[in-house]
């Protein structure tokens, strides 16, 4: 059966019809047409009649229905006047065009019927259209004249008229929403009549309900089909309650993973606190190192210093060789020369690798946050001879209390974290076992359900009752796997009910009571 659409009719335009030569009347809502007899009342109902119904054989039924109107008395607008019958002569061109609206797919479309009278004696040729869009888009009139069949244009293309009424009446019927005639043409002819009413249930029944009889077999069938919607209607709203469940479930879900996003941070924070410490120990050594610098190059300082003494005796040496004194002078200070020299590359290799840890603590250093500005400049010193070596052990003293205070603070929070991650992973660990256990569609239930289970049961045992104590939704079974979500969302909370013999219920009910 196909669904009606609701179709309103917003415009009408009339040209050379009766006493109208252009007018455009606008509808919305619902419309009164007032007025004194003669006014125009019934013909503009007639104009509308004949397009929807494409008859032109009665005119005028809405106010008399002896009236003798007929299509050529509106096309030319009779008078009734001696001398002057008619208002227009000549050639005459009508039009009458209704403008609907279609509510279902937002769009309006026209029908009409283009009338045309070359004098007063000859039938009135109707050409009837159909033509989408608004009323105005359609070139009625050019140069303030009805427009031709030529000039009739809908935009820019010309307008195709149809010349059989019977051709047209299918037409506008199928448009307006495959309106069967009969009953459709019938009831419009009664609706538009506005005659006094004496009995309106009689009006009613004559006028406005079609005689039809009524078929009881259709009536039942109906009312099956009706029940039949009400309980798939209440079926899908059990599934709708069931889908609410799965979508809470899956935002439980997505909230899970989010705290496994924020374990995983809190586990790249600990790789760098962990980092921090490393630096940290990788400072004491610096300064451990940057003392024995200090030594060794007090010491080459003061090895150069023999050198050069030496060096003095050895020109004094050779003097007194050149003088002629004894070869024991001179082995005794080849022998020294060779022992100092031992010493001064002995130290060379020791600061040469001093220097290489200085550099390689200085790198660690700037991995602590804020040592502090002139710590900085100071360390950036250790390696220069400049600095006495008053000040380079106090530097090294602080640069070892900071360093030592970092690591008291990377442990303590290392410590916390430890914390935090296993109270996670265990709170993790718990999901995942029930989001595991929903995936097999096991039942995790409330832990008051199997503590008052597991009560009821303990007493059962204490008074010697053999008697198994289960939980709803333990003994449901639905083997259709499209009802098992409508099922469940049914019974919702009533799924946790504790089941027992009725003979046990008063045992079971007490033990309720003392657990609630």
């Amino acid at each position: 059966m196909m669904q009606q659409t609701k179709k309103i009719l917003t415009k009408l335009r009339l040209i050379n019809w009766h006493y109208f030569a252009d007018e455009t009347i606008t509808l919305k809502n619902t419309n009164l047409f007032s007025g004194e007899n003669g006014a125009g009342k019934s013909t503009i109902l007639d104009a509308i009649q004949l397009v929807l119904t494409t008859n032109s054989r009665k005119f005028n039924q809405a106010a008399n229905a002896e009236s003798r109107r007929t299509l050529k008395s509106y096309v030319r607008g009779k008078t009734g006047e001696e001398g002057s019958e008619y208002l227009r002569t000549g050639a005459v061109i009508s039009y009458i065009a209704l403008e609907v609206y279609e509510e279902s797919r937002q769009r309006y479309f026209v029908l009409g019927v283009k009338m045309d009278s070359p004098d007063p004696e000859s039938d009135i040729r109707k050409k009837w259209f159909c033509e989408e869009g608004t009323l105005d888009r359609l070139i009625f009139t050019v140069n303030n004249k009805p427009a031709t069949d030529e000039q009739f244009r809908n935009g820019s293309k010309k307008v195709q008229t149809i010349t059989q009424a019977t051709e047209a009446k299918d037409r506008f019927l199928k448009r307006l929403g495959s309106l069967q005639y009969t009953s459709f043409g019938e009831l419009l002819a009664k609706s538009i009549a506005f005659k006094p009413m004496n009995n309106v249930k009689s009006f009613v029944s004559q006028y406005i309900l079609p005689e039809k009889a009524i078929n009881t077999d259709d009536l039942r069938e109906n009312i099956r089909q009706l029940q039949e919607m009400r309980g798939i209607v209440d079926a899908v709203r059990k599934q709708v309650l069931a889908l609410d469940e799965i979508r809470e479930t899956y935002r439980s879900i997505l909230r899970y993973d989010d705290q496994i996003l924020v374990i995983d941070l809190l586990l790249k924070i600990a790789e760098c606190e962990d980092a921090k410490a490393t630096a940290a120990k990788k400072e004491r050594q610096h300064n451990i190192e940057q003392q024995n610098l200090n030594v060794y190059e007090q010491t080459r300082s003061r090895l150069d210093a023999e050198i050069e003494s030496q060096n003095k005796l050895y020109l004094e040496v050779c003097t007194a060789l050149n003088s002629g004194e004894t070869a024991r002078m001179i082995q005794q200070i080849q022998n020294d020369l060779e022992s100092k020299a031992k010493d001064r590359s002995h130290c060379d290799g020791k600061i040469k690798i001093l220097k290489e840890q200085l550099l390689r603590l200085r790198a660690a250093l700037q991995l602590i946050s804020n040592p502090g500005s002139v710590l900085a400049d100071d360390f950036i010193a250790l390696g220069r001879t400049e600095m006495s070596a008053e000040r380079r052990n106090a530097v090294v003293t602080e640069l070892e209390q900071i360093c030592r205070n970092a690591d008291d603070e990377t442990q303590s929070s290392l410590i916390d974290l430890k914390g935090n991650y296993k109270e996670l992973t265990e709170r993790l660990t718990k999901l995942s076992e029930e989001i595991k256990k929903l995936e097999q569609n096991q039942i995790t239930f409330d832990p008051n359900v199997t503590a008052l289970k597991a009560a009821i049961e303990q007493e059962f045992t204490a008074r010697g009752i053999r008697s198994d104590v289960h939980i709803l939704a333990d003994l449901l079974e639905v083997i259709d796997s499209r009802w098992q979500n409508a099922v469940e969302g049914y019974l919702n909370t009533q799924r946790f009910h504790i089941i027992v013999e009725p003979k046990y219920y008063d045992i079971a009910a007490m033990v309720y009571d003392k657990h609630k």
